[in-house]
């Protein structure tokens, strides 16, 4: 962005200038990087130091002064087109070089090309050196171009799983399902939550989404399998409410919040969404009621093996697989009854801890081999603290293909982590927001 910041001061300064060959002459002259060549060619002079006197001979070959301009000599490449080239590039000098850059990449003329044809056309009658690396970053800093042109370069943040609770209950995902048909008793949505241990999913059939219900909904939730530690929702304003902030406060439950607009890390109650809707499909096709059919659907659900943690949520939770009905009953050995209450519990805790270890084993093993799987084909973006980037946009209206398609420059002023990043406007300093990397 330097680059076409300085180009306005040396406008201002060659604007007086008809950029005659005397002139041009003159500002070669006043470059210090091409004063030692000039001075050569003209007096057969070579600089004191030895290094720099070598270097100057090795390069001598290729300038030339013509009426006292010094031009390069273009190395001619194999191609028909080449050899219709000019025979000698003017050497532009360091202070006209944004200049000739402006005019070959940003003017009508120039039509923002791209690096590959903007480096062709100033190496077409112009050089000076480290030319392609100055074009190319010159090009990529262009402001307009950034905010229209799309990338075939893609970034991809890597993954990272949330940590697994030590016990069932801790930690529950809560999210809204919907909106579906209207049900007989007149409800629109689900609310569902997710264990984070054992994957036991709870859902409510809601009239409407609004905090109210959802309060309500915890209520439930809580007075069914007890106060957990934390509630992790995204940020929608029935869970951002006062309601549902006064009623975890009250309960001491604490809040987790997602980004915005990041529905895919609620990645558990999003994936059971998908589960509980496929499985309530073939009858509310049939004309059943889903609100009547939904408590089968979860059972269902909570008795089926997780790929996860190779146990059924029922069976983390309760030490047993529940009894499907019209299923073959078991032989009952009363030998094996408990002679008393302690036994059994102490058998129970046994079974149930043993369960809860191959458990939290299982799914550390689950999300280690996801996120070595999903991290293989990712291209992280580099950033750091004082980089600006664009954010892409989504034009509308009348002539939007004509329109800029990335908002900015923004500063980035903050990274809490690899996949937030708190971004600020260089125009509004005290104000910043956050940004979730993908």
């Amino acid at each position: 962005m330097n680059n076409h910041d300085n180009t306005l001061s040396e406008f201002e300064i060659l604007k007086n200038s008809d950029l005659t060959p005397h002139n041009i002459k003159d500002l070669q002259r006043k470059d210090l990087d091409l004063l030692p060549m000039i001075i050569y060619l003209e007096e057969n002079k070579l600089p004191n130091l030895q290094k720099e006197a070598r270097k100057l001979l090795l390069q001598a070959a290729d300038y030339l002064l013509i009426n006292g301009v010094l031009f390069h000599s273009s190395v001619k490449k194999k191609s028909r087109r080449a050899s219709n080239l000019d025979n000698f590039q003017l050497v532009v000098p360091r202070l006209m070089r944004n200049l000739v850059l402006h005019m070959c990449h940003d003017s009508p003329l120039g039509g923002h090309s791209g690096i590959k044809n903007t480096i062709d056309r100033v190496r077409e009658h112009y050089y000076f050196s480290r030319l392609s690396t100055i074009v190319s970053e010159y090009v990529r800093t262009c402001h307009e171009c950034q905010i229209r042109k799309t990338s075939s370069v893609h970034t991809k943040a890597g993954i990272i799983s949330f940590p697994t609770p030590s016990a069932p209950f801790h930690v529950w995902e809560v999210d809204l399902c919907g909106p579906f048909p209207l049900s007989s008793a007149g409800h629109s949505h689900i609310f569902t939550a997710v264990d984070m241990f054992s994957k036991l999913v709870f859902a409510v059939p809601l009239h409407n989404c609004d905090a109210l219900s959802v309060c309500h909904a915890l209520f439930q939730l809580f007075s069914s399998y007890g106060v957990c530690h934390t509630l992790l929702s995204d940020q929608g304003s029935e869970f951002i409410s006062k309601g549902t902030k006064e009623l975890c406060k009250m309960l001491e439950v604490s809040q987790e919040f997602t980004p915005s607009f990041a529905h895919h890390c609620l990645g558990t109650c999003e994936r059971s969404h998908r589960t509980l809707e496929e499985r309530m499909t073939p009858y509310i096709r049939k004309g059943r009621p889903w609100n009547d059919i939904l408590p089968a659907v979860i059972f269902s659900m909570n008795s089926c093996t997780n790929a996860a943690t190779q146990y059924s949520p029922f069976e983390v939770v309760y030490g047993n697989r529940p009894q499907f009905p019209l299923s073959t009953p078991h032989d009952l050995d009363l030998r094996d009854i408990p002679k008393d209450i302690h036994v059994y519990l102490k058998q129970m805790q046994q079974k149930l801890n043993t369960i809860r270890k191959e458990v939290q084993i299982n799914v550390e093993k689950a999300n280690a081999k996801m996120v070595e799987r999903v991290n293989k084909t990712t291209s992280p973006l580099k950033l750091s603290i004082g980089d600006y980037v664009y954010l892409h946009d989504e034009p509308t209206g009348q002539g939007q293909k004509l329109q800029a398609k990335f908002s900015g420059p923004f500063i980035v002023d903050n990274i809490p982590s690899p996949h937030l990043i708190k971004i600020r406007d260089p125009e509004k300093t005290s104000e910043d927001f956050e940004c979730l990397y993908t």
